[in-house]
């Protein structure tokens, strides 16, 4: 008895770290990675139309400290939502900068982490408005514009997961938002003033992260 009881003793001992190897995650390694989404946004506002559901995709490229569990850098990101006017689709285009930090546990196989991003975003259209007078939609407007066009700051934030695959790989998955503060209105080339107004966004992204090396 006491000779099975030291023998599963000694398996047990073994299989501990080959356990604690398997759940612990590949360490990220400090240095310049890039991250590629797709991503599915639903964005409400007082434009005017009724905004539904867009797709597009982002992409950003950031340097990784080995200090402190977090990544700095730059991006851009690209949606194209439906929409109930007269026409086509509403394109939203942003620049901005990022800073996340990520919540690293041995035991767990994926990595929590928090964004934020300040930049700045232009969100157009094919609608028709009407020249002075953007509260009388056409046809009740004598002259009319074609060409819808906003821009302004953007603010947003991304809760998601890393997942790593390997030391140079991982994949990512997150729900995002943004708020956007808009300047007045541009249509046909022309500002109309007092136009001004904010947009918002939520939705959710995958893809994947890479660090060449």
């Amino acid at each position: 008895m006491r000779s099975l009881t030291l023998i599963l003793t000694a398996v047990l001992a073994a299989a501990a770290p080959a356990e604690a190897q398997f759940r612990q995650q590949a360490p990220e390694q400090a240095g310049f990675g890039l991250t590629a989404d797709l991503k599915f946004e639903l964005m409400g506002g007082a434009i005017g139309d009724s905004l539904g559901a867009g797709f597009g995709a982002s992409a950003t490229g950031f340097w990784e400290f080995s200090a402190v569990p977090a990544r700095l850098g730059a991006g851009g990101a690209y949606t194209r939502f439906s929409t109930d006017g007269p026409g086509d689709a509403h394109n939203k285009l942003s620049l901005f900068a990022m800073g996340s930090w990520h919540f690293a546990d041995p035991n767990t196989s994926v990595v929590p982490y928090i964004q934020g991003r300040v930049g700045w975003v232009r969100l157009d259209d094919d609608e028709l408005t009407c020249a002075g007078y953007p509260d009388f939609e056409p046809p009740d407007c004598d002259a009319t514009l074609r060409g819808r066009e906003w821009s302004g700051l953007e603010l947003g934030a991304v809760a998601g997961v890393d997942i790593p695959m390997t030391e140079t790989l991982n994949i990512d998955v997150g729900g995002t938002f943004t708020w956007s503060v808009l300047g007045d209105l541009t249509a046909g080339g022309q500002e109309i003033p007092e136009t001004s107004t904010n947009v918002s966004t939520f939705g959710i992204r995958a893809g994947v992260t890479v660090f060449p090396r």
